[in-house]
């Protein structure tokens, strides 16, 4: 594993700083190597239940507890929708 490149995501710079290839990632969370490789790169969005699984398995690759928020960016900017009661017209002002 090449230390000399950017990471591409939290979980690429994870497995970068603990020597951790993908496939001994994959074989720990019990997750394919495929869909780890898609994580690692930012190639798509990760479920939670998924984030749980390759965090657990990142904790038996070195040995201590990784909490799921050191391998993947939780801080994300949510709008929720306001509800409009005007079906469908600007509300009065």
């Amino acid at each position: 594993m090449s230390k000399d490149r950017a990471a591409v995501s939290m979980l690429d710079a994870f497995c970068i700083a603990n020597n951790i290839t993908t496939p001994k990632l994959a074989d720990a969370a019990e997750v394919s190597r495929q869909h780890v490789t898609r994580a690692r790169y930012a190639r798509t969005d990760v479920r939670i239940r998924i984030a749980k699984k390759i965090a657990l398995g990142a904790s038996r690759v070195v040995g201590r507890k990784v909490q799921v928020a050191e391998v993947f960016d939780l801080d994300f900017d949510f709008r929720a929708r306001r509800k409009n009661t005007s079906h469908g017209r600007e509300p009065n002002t």
